[in-house]
């Protein structure tokens, strides 16, 4: 997906395995609107930028202007706050039909920010080697850590809570003064059992209890928790697999969490 600043330009399907060449003209419609109408976005129309769906690999060859100035954006030209997210599926945006749609997207542009997307699907076990790399980055202005999921059927509570305790102990220490949201486990397959008292329903709650036990023993006012529930609060926003929204999920996720961030922001 190309845009032009928050302008969506065009979509492509690239072949694997190829060098493609995509022809990209300056969009006249555009460049001939009134200048208001191109203003107060997140990104200046001037810089291009280029989205990859999710389980994209693409390789930049070479560009050729023809003859016209090219350069890197001015910071004025971006968002001034950038966000880091790490998270399961759901957050790499496991069933979206289009990259753009993916509820940290959604939420991005109404905050106004730009986004780090920097989940992995299924693996999302705050391991050493991610909390490395994690708390390793020095340019996000703030986190958000969606956690529990994939660890469900994995890790016992004891596991869960040293991981994710170093996670965002480390994420706290690394950009001090920085937010870092918590955010539980969305709604999913193992709360919606009807036995109250099912291993699953039981382990999915024990992991939300973690988390909060967590924010409530760190003094530290840039740590924020976000329940679930709180973003995805229409079930109905699920695909049938009960646990990865759909596009329109994703759509609702994005409206809820801007708004929980901003005050937080």
């Amino acid at each position: 997906m190309i845009y032009c600043g928050d302008f969506l330009h065009s979509v492509h399907t690239i072949e694997a395995g190829k060098v493609t060449t995509l022809h990209i003209e300056v969009p006249v419609s555009l460049q001939n609107s009134a200048p208001w109408v191109k203003e107060g976005h997140r990104f200046d129309s001037h810089v291009w930028r280029v989205l990859f769906h999710k389980q994209s690999c693409g390789i930049f060859c070479e560009l050729d202007t023809f003859g016209h100035k090219v350069r890197p954006p001015k910071k004025e030209e971006q968002p001034q706050k950038r966000w880091l997210a790490y998270g399961s599926s759901i957050t790499f945006g496991g069933d979206v039909h289009l990259a753009s749609n993916v509820y940290v997207q959604q939420a991005a542009r109404r905050l106004g920010v730009d986004v780090e997307n920097k989940a992995v699907a299924g693996s999302c076990f705050c391991d050493a080697c991610m909390i490395e790399y994690l708390t390793g980055k020095k340019d996000w202005d703030f986190c958000t850590l969606e956690l529990g999921i994939n660890m469900l059927n994995r890790f016992t509570v004891e596991e869960f809570a040293q991981r994710t305790r170093k996670l965002i102990t480390g994420m706290l220490a690394s950009r001090p003064g920085c937010p870092v949201a918590v955010i539980t486990a969305f709604p999913a397959t193992p709360c919606f059992d009807p036995q109250p008292d099912a291993p699953q329903r039981v382990k999915f709650e024990a992991f939300a209890q973690v988390l909060r036990q967590i924010k409530a023993e760190i003094t530290d006012p840039s740590l924020h928790l976000i329940e679930g529930d709180q973003v995805l609060t229409d079930v109905s926003g699920l695909t049938v697999d009960m646990t990865h929204p759909s596009d329109d999920g994703h759509s609702l996720m994005g409206v809820n969490l801007a708004a929980l961030l901003q005050r937080i922001i």
